[in-house]
């Protein structure tokens, strides 16, 4: 019945045969429905359509409603000239955006995330501004945990997807800690540096975090912590080991665009080469941080 506990696991199970019958990508998370695909040829257009008429007629078969309106479409490329296509469902052609929003990352048509950069910076400043009111006259403690708990989280969720490599990108989201710290201690003077009073507390900047928090992604890929199958992603060395390498050394990337250059994979996998065997070869996540930490 709706609203009890049941409720979520019995719609699991009722959508669960959406996807048997759908012949390219398709991911589902609550009631949100993606499908997509690599399109190489108008065959592969014409292919993927026909799966979103399948959707709709799965949901007719459900006497359940396909709202098109609120279905859009998305080619993400750098191609100069991409394939062009007007998808459909039940002869309503669908609405062509640049940058859609899925669970709370704004993804763009050229893979930039420079939208979704100041969403998060102006999400997060709303909130400074409004614990700025509400612990006006709170202790420097009470305020810093208030950072941690309902600030930074919002400056970090999903950061190893979107984690910015430009000099703007990587100072606005800084400039939210500072002025955090600015907040944290009553110190708004000219000559107070944001700097000094991070000494004071245990908060380092944002960027270090964000490496760390993408090595520790990428060592529960390596561990299949993750489930996530990896035979296409990245390949492990197979030459003998030398000081420039250790048993967990991974390939690196031919790579021909900056788009995919400062993507996670070559990021990350460039810092995670560079670390020593005895924190590569951690045989926990714990064991792994404590010992990224002693850097």
């Amino acid at each position: 019945p709706q609203g009890s506990s049941l409720s979520p696991l019995l719609f699991l199970l009722f959508i669960n045969d959406l996807c048997s019958n759908i012949d390219v990508n398709i991911k589902l998370f609550a009631d949100d429905c993606i499908l997509y695909s690599i399109i190489d040829s108008p065959d592969d257009q014409l292919k993927l359509n026909m799966c979103l008429s399948k959707v709709a007629s799965w949901c007719r078969t459900w006497q359940m409603n396909l709202n098109p309106s609120k279905c859009v479409y998305m080619s993400i490329t750098l191609k100069k000239h991409p394939y062009l296509f007007n998808y459909s469902v039940d002869g309503h052609t669908l609405n062509n955006v640049s940058k859609y929003r899925y669970l709370g990352i704004t993804i763009s048509n050229k893979l930039s995330w420079n939208s979704d950069i100041a969403s998060v910076t102006s999400k997060a400043t709303s909130k400074l501004w409004q614990l700025k009111r509400s612990l006006k006259f709170a202790t420097p403690e009470v305020k810093l945990l208030a950072y941690k708990t309902l600030i930074r989280p919002t400056l970090e969720y999903a950061r190893v997807v979107w984690d910015p490599y430009t000099v703007v990108n990587i100072e606005k989201l800084e400039m939210v800690q500072r002025k955090a710290l600015r907040f944290i201690f009553n110190k708004y003077g000219r000559y107070d540096s944001p700097t000094s009073l991070m000494k004071q507390t245990d908060l380092t900047p944002l960027s270090q975090r964000a490496i760390t928090d993408r090595l520790k992604t990428l060592f529960q890929i390596i561990t299949d912590s993750l489930h996530i199958n990896t035979d296409n992603m990245f390949s492990f060395t197979t030459r003998t080991n030398t000081r420039a390498s250790h048993p967990r050394y991974i390939n690196n990337f031919q790579i021909r665009i900056n788009c995919f250059k400062n993507s996670f994979f070559p990021r990350t996998i460039s810092d995670w080469n560079s670390l020593h065997p005895s924190i590569t070869n951690s045989d926990s996540l714990e064991n792994f941080l404590h010992r990224l930490a002693a850097l």
